[in-house]
């Protein structure tokens, strides 16, 4: 990443995949925080599936990064989730993260792996600034060169065109998934813990074809209240004494795997938000790393999604719904 975010810098103009910010996204009282919805919409909307990226911190002139304005603290990238997730809809993927470029301290999003476009504003958006309207419900943008327009008409029936001419290889998958006790032994031995009450939940996708295939993937739970927690988080917890699930933050901070809510789900992906590919006949296994750990009592109540993305899916997106009362044990 860190190659890729140079070489935009150094050798790219603005385009509909690029744009230079020269200060964060403020979501003060009184900011103009409506336009991050308008900017990073306008990206995800972009018929392109590369990844677009908005740089902060980068003064542009003619187009071309010129000069640079450290991001001395960055704002947290869950909060940008949370203003976001709470006005547009379908879901957008994006990431904000930090960047050092020739020693200054930058920012950047990167808005990845959106297929399922249009995005749309779910509400009426007043500018924090003056309290008026600035977008409207089912408001759409589109970044045109370095401009950004709303939706029309074309765009719309551009938009479905391209869905209806995707790809489709969802019968080429199969999706298994696996349930087993935990087995680490520093986990197994403590007094805090009682190894017959939690699993290891996890999944295998199986490409049956002879063609390789490329996906991003979350885990949607649709239980709010179904606790959930990594093994390393537990190992911290048994070394405080104080092992217990702990799932009221909205965003908990995990070792391998981010976690987020969305309309009264609770979503997890990788945190590295890597493009898994898949070869021929072939299986990718342990999707969340052997980490995600759900309560044996529970197992049968439990409403889960796991939701692949990718250009070769029709709807942009595979989704399997699972019973993990049907997981298959392994040991």
């Amino acid at each position: 990443m860190k190659n890729k975010l140079n070489n935009l810098i150094e050798n790219h103009s603005e385009n509909k995949l690029l744009d230079f910010k020269i200060e964060q996204y403020l979501l003060g009282k009184k900011s103009k925080k409506h336009e991050l919805l308008k900017d990073i919409s306008a990206m995800a909307n972009c018929l392109s599936n590369e990844d677009k990226f908005i740089i902060i911190g980068v003064k542009e002139v003619n187009g071309k990064a010129d000069d640079f304005s450290n991001v001395e603290e960055l704002i947290d990238d869950a909060k940008y989730q949370d203003y976001l997730i709470g006005n547009i809809t379908p879901l957008i993927n994006f990431e904000y993260n930090s960047h050092i470029y020739k020693g200054h301290k930058l920012a950047y999003f990167r808005i990845y792996d959106n297929h399922d476009r249009p995005y749309l504003l779910k509400k009426d958006v007043k500018n924090a600034s003056n309290d008026k309207n600035a977008f409207r419900v089912g408001d759409g943008f589109k970044r045109i060169g370095t401009n950004t327009k709303k939706l029309d008409r074309i765009d719309f029936d551009n938009i479905y065109k391209s869905k209806n001419e995707m790809t489709d290889r969802s019968d080429d998958l199969e999706i298994i998934t696996k349930h087993h006790k935990i087995m680490d032994a520093e986990i197994s031995t403590s007094e805090n813990y009682k190894n017959d009450e939690y699993f290891l939940i996890d999944f295998q996708i199986f490409n049956n074809s002879p063609k390789k295939i490329s996906v991003f993937y979350q885990l949607i739970i649709e239980d709010l209240n179904q606790l959930f927690i990594t093994k390393h988080r537990i190992k911290e917890l048994i070394n405080l004494g104080k092992f217990m699930f702990h799932s009221s933050s909205r965003h908990s901070k995990l070792e391998e795997l981010k976690v987020f809510k969305y309309e009264n789900k609770k979503i997890i992906s990788r945190k590295d938000n890597i493009e898994t590919t898949i070869g021929p006949n072939s299986v990718s296994d342990n999707l969340f790393c052997n980490e995600v750990i759900i309560e044996k009592s529970n197992l049968k109540n439990i409403k889960v999604k796991l939701i692949l993305n990718g250009d070769d899916f029709k709807n942009g997106q595979f989704i399997k719904e699972i019973n993990l009362n049907e997981a298959k044990a392994w040991y």
